[in-house]
């Protein structure tokens, strides 16, 4: 049940308490929380979670940061064709240290996929 409860209450408030979820001493309540803040989560909470990725002493912290950014990069690959999308992913690379390539990568992957999206879209 704590994965259940972690992700309900990570959809109803995901900057907040969501966010603190993240921190949990129970793995199933970070995965509840890292999945449903991916589910409602936008580029205003990628910058959020990198801050927490970035400042945290707290080894497990940092991994469900790096998971609930990734999840809404997915959200965001499945469902985007936002030209406002593209270009808040474009400003959070510049928060981004030289040391975190895997971070760079991901946010470049869902980048390039959204820009083939909007370019079809507007040779439509």
């Amino acid at each position: 049940m704590e994965f259940e409860l972690a992700h309900s209450i990570s959809l109803i408030d995901h900057k907040t308490k969501g966010r603190d979820l993240l921190k949990h001493s129970l793995s199933a309540v970070r995965k509840g929380a890292w999945i449903g803040i991916g589910k409602v989560g936008d580029i205003s909470m990628i910058k959020c979670l990198i801050e927490d990725y970035q400042n945290s002493p707290i080894p497990w912290l940092r991994h469900s940061a790096y998971k609930a950014i990734d999840h809404i990069l997915i959200n965001i690959q499945a469902f985007s064709s936002k030209k406002e999308t593209l270009n808040g992913l474009v400003s959070i690379k510049k928060l981004l240290r030289d040391t975190e390539q895997g971070l760079q990568t991901r946010i470049d992957w869902t980048e390039n996929i959204l820009k083939k999206r909007i370019n079809k879209q507007m040779k439509l």
